[in-house]
This record gives C-alpha cells, sequence and structure tokens, in this order.
C-alpha cells in the first residue's frame, strides 16, 4: 500500500472484497485485517494475510471455479490534518 495523498494516513483496517461463493466457505468469518499504522506521505507499507475456506465435499474442478483471486479491498483510514 503506498500513501500518495501528501499527507499521512492511519490505516485502521483492510479487507479484501472477496465472492458470495467464498464468503459462504469462510471458516472464519473475519477476514478484516487490523492495520492501525500511520503511513507518512509518500510513503509505503506492505500489508499481508490470509482466510482459509472450507472445501470439504468438493471436487478440484468446483474448488478451480472459485474466484479466488482478490482485486478490491475495503481499507478503513483516518487523515491527519496539521495547522499551522
Amino acid at each position: 500500500m503506498q500513501n500518495k495523498l501528501g499527507k499521512p494516513i492511519l490505516i485502521i483496517s483492510i479487507q479484501p472484497v472477496i465472492s458470495k461463493d467464498l464468503q459462504d466457505r469462510l471458516i472464519d468469518d473475519s477476514i478484516r485485517l487490523e492495520v492501525n499504522k500511520e503511513i507518512e506521505s509518500n510513503e509505503s507499507e506492505e500489508v499481508s494475510g490470509n482466510f482459509k475456506i472450507d472445501t470439504e465435499g468438493l471436487s478440484k474442478e468446483e474448488i478451480m471455479k472459485f474466484e479466488i483471486a482478490i482485486r478490491e479491498y475495503k481499507i478503513q483510514t483516518e487523515q491527519f490534518v496539521r495547522t499551522n
């Protein structure tokens, strides 16, 4: 994650946007990653996480049909506004 806003921001949490099929098979409903880290302007921070899905009763072909690639994230932030 890179902060290009010109001001420091606090990354509170990040949550991947996943398909309904994956949501229904999550082992742990909480896929929100608590970050709580300030990122200065023009700095970046590597963030990673994982989640587990229950594949019991599914064939290899059925598992391969899941949309597993994460392309969107919900990011909760706070911006800091400094006064003169």
